[in-house]
């Protein structure tokens, strides 16, 4: 189930998508009349700035209309795609000494979630992407056990949960949240669990999908070069670096923008709309039973 927190009021939904003029025109109202928010989400704020002195002769600043078509960019696509990293990309080219297989993947209940400021509400974390990172992983242990594992020695099997995936976007930007938790076990014996964080931030420039598959590709990273080194000694804790990857929260929020703002130009004059994003939405109060959960899928 997808919860979905909006920042357009609930009397001029935005879905399905509707013709631009018309987004353009609800947009503008919404922004004088202020706008109301639902439940989990700080409270939003409309400002009208004053014109920009070089454009007193009626043009729109280019920032604009930049921040339009970003927002067609960012909707453009929605969907992740499937990534494949070679050994080199994850530490495997000295080779692994035991296979390494991905066991089990699952979504928990109600683990994502989508933000939006003035913008259509589409594009949250859904079945589609959540097998399209299942294949990834697979794919790229698929991979690893080519390239000339032994076979002799028992697999490390990968259990890997989505817990949490917050995705949050403007007309000028979006950026992504997600909680991964994941452990190794070798015989059914849990050698290693960990809890991370894995962020994509876009402003400008960039769509929804290419978000999610940054984030993809950073989970899949993190994960499988963990498991590569433990592969190769078991009784030693991996230690590697993934780019915006995070073992605590409170990092990975240092890498977030706190608010995101829609703008929208009419005559002389830009409304802007600010609103918060509930980052903490992100941060699951429990941890997991790995033992417990591991030895039921025995």
């Amino acid at each position: 189930m997808n919860l979905t927190i909006s920042g357009v009021p609930e009397r001029t939904s935005l879905h399905p998508p509707q013709p631009a003029s018309l987004f353009r025109a609800r947009f503008l109202r919404q922004s004088s009349e202020g706008c109301r928010c639902q439940s989990r989400t700080p409270s939003y704020e409309s400002v009208c700035l004053p014109p920009h002195p070089r454009h007193t002769r009626g043009r729109r600043p280019r920032l604009y209309r930049g921040a339009v078509i970003l927002s067609l960019l960012l909707l453009a696509g929605c969907s992740s795609r499937t990534v494949v990293l070679s050994p080199k990309d994850v530490g495997g080219s000295e080779g692994v000494q035991r296979p390494i297989m991905l066991r089990s993947m699952e979504l928990e209940p109600d683990a994502s979630a989508l933000v939006t400021v003035q913008t259509f509400p589409v594009g949250a974390f859904n079945d589609e992407d959540f097998a399209t990172l299942r294949g990834s992983l697979n794919e790229t242990t698929s991979t690893l056990r080519a390239a000339g594992a032994s076979t002799q020695r028992a697999p490390l099997r990968l259990h890997v949960v989505i817990r949490r995936y917050l995705l949050a976007h403007s007309n000028s930007g979006g950026a992504i949240l997600s909680c991964v938790a994941w452990a190794a076990e070798v015989d059914g014996q849990v050698i290693y669990t960990e809890q991370f964080y894995a962020t994509a931030v876009t402003f400008l420039m960039g769509t929804t999908g290419g978000q999610k598959t940054d984030v993809n590709t950073r989970i899949v990273q993190r994960i499988v070069s963990r498991a590569v080194l433990l592969s190769r000694d078991t009784s030693r804790p991996p230690d590697t670096s993934t780019e915006r990857t995070y073992d605590t929260f409170e990092d990975a929020l240092k890498d977030l923008p706190r608010r995101l703002t829609s703008v929208a130009p009419t005559g002389k004059r830009v409304y802007a709309t600010s609103g918060s994003v509930p980052w903490a939405w992100a941060k699951p109060s429990t941890d997991i039973d790995w033992s417990g959960k591991i030895a039921a899928k025995q």
